[in-house]
């Protein structure tokens, strides 16, 4: 009869050390001395399920905040700038080992990039778009006064039918006359200086699709960084520098002109 008991203990501490910390059933060891690994942060500790202790496990319970090169952690506010330190602070509370991996801290909400100025040409694409309704409202009191169809040319604004409107097809904007070409040996090696391509070439090579660069400048604005051309934003170096350029053209080894052309379009 006590030998009954006995065993009925023994199986019920052996019951009782497969289970973990939080009751649940734990999963077979992948380890080949069968121990199990803590998943605390700041622990890594390898364990038997039956000496599992209170108070055997130190970790930290918050989470590593990153930010500005400094490295904290969130719960007991122990911080270092060097990253091996950090990982050497001791826990800053105890418990059990457990094969329960802590949660993910919520990511903190990305702020919208604020806008980029507009172009002259983009404002008035947006003023016509947003007058549209009222031009099609008073199309027919301004039809009289419209010189193009007083002249008795195609009005796109005032065509008299759908068909004539599908008809009509716009007239494609100049095209932008391509940079100067270099009037120095065609055959010299010269540096791209076109803002994002900074590649070598010929000028006896050099073609119309040949470099990919950005034409408008660099937007550096407390911690964002991005390009006025493209309405590219980021906040990481590294991230600003892999922007892909957004233009075609001619490898070019002076491109101040052109880029001073371009900053009298963007309104400052």
């Amino acid at each position: 009869g006590g030998s009954g008991g006995g065993d009925g203990g023994a199986g019920v501490s052996a019951a009782m050390s497969s289970l973990d910390v939080n009751g649940a059933v734990l999963p077979p060891s992948t380890r080949p001395d069968g121990l199990y690994l803590c998943q605390r942060i700041g622990c890594s500790a390898t364990y038997a399920p039956d000496k599992n202790p209170e108070g055997c496990c130190r970790h930290h319970a918050g989470a590593p905040v990153f930010h500005d090169g400094s490295k904290k952690w969130s719960c007991c506010g122990a911080k270092s700038h060097d990253f091996a330190t950090f990982m050497e602070l001791p826990g800053c509370e105890v418990g059990r080992h457990t094969q329960q991996k802590p949660p993910k801290p919520a990511a903190p909400p990305k702020a919208a990039a604020p806008p980029i100025p507009l172009s002259n040409e983009a404002r008035e694409k947006v003023a016509a778009a947003a007058a549209a309704p009222a031009s099609a409202a008073s199309s027919a009191s301004t039809k009289d006064s419209c010189v193009r169809c007083k002249q008795g040319f195609f009005c796109s604004d005032h065509a008299g039918s759908a068909e004539a409107q599908a008809a009509y097809v716009a007239p494609k904007p100049k095209p932008k006359p391509a940079p100067p070409v270099s009037a120095a040996d065609p055959h010299a090696e010269q540096v791209c200086r076109n803002k994002g391509c900074g590649n070598k070439f010929k000028e006896a090579d050099n073609k119309e699709d040949a470099c990919l660069y950005h034409p408008g400048p660099p937007i550096f604005h407390e911690r964002q960084k991005g390009w006025s051309c493209c309405n590219k934003i980021c906040y990481d170096f590294d991230e600003f520098m892999n922007i892909p350029p957004c233009t075609k053209g001619r490898h070019n080894p002076n491109p101040d002109s052109e880029q001073q052309e371009y900053a009298k379009k963007v309104p400052k």
